[in-house]
């Protein structure tokens, strides 16, 4: 009775675990196949990417060599944005809030804006966040900043 009892038991834990690890496991296969495609596109540009983020709605990758930059939006026919940060004189962070009465005030967009060299080209935003696309802000406020500082640098080399 007792190994009964114990057989039933792991085949019921196996059975909860088994669809996290099965996540777990798609979730790996599908950053790495943004990351290749994000590597494949750079080496079309004589680019190889020091610096790749992967994150819930984007990947972005920066070769600081070449002053190359990708963007991708994880969405199903989204090609990766290639821009060639000589042609742009600064990075700046935009960060657009909301005012909640009596709660403060809640972030709606993450955006990182490339300020072209020449005024006749328009500004590029890369939107890092969204409020109609995910309902709670991880960890890209904080990613922002860190590549905002980043691509700054580079423009400035």
């Amino acid at each position: 009775m007792e190994q009964g009892t114990l057989i039933t038991g792991l085949v019921c834990i196996l059975l909860c675990i088994t669809p996290f690890v099965i996540m777990a496991i798609r979730k790996k296969k599908a950053n790495q196949k943004i990351i290749a495609e994000l590597k494949k596109t750079a080496s079309g540009y004589n680019a190889e990417l020091e610096f790749i983020e992967n994150s819930r709605d984007f990947a972005i990758g920066l070769d600081c060599k070449s002053k190359t930059l990708l963007f991708k939006i994880h969405e199903e026919d989204e090609v990766p944005q290639v821009f060639n940060l000589t042609e742009y004189e600064a990075c700046k962070q935009n960060i657009v809030r909301r005012k909640i009465e009596g709660k403060g005030t809640i972030i709606e967009r993450l955006e990182l804006i490339l300020v072209p060299n020449k005024t006749s080209k328009n500004l590029t935003k890369l939107q890092f966040f969204d409020t109609e696309k995910q309902l709670a802000i991880a960890n890209e406020l904080e990613l922002i900043k860190i590549w905002s500082d980043r691509i700054q640098l580079v423009i400035k080399k």
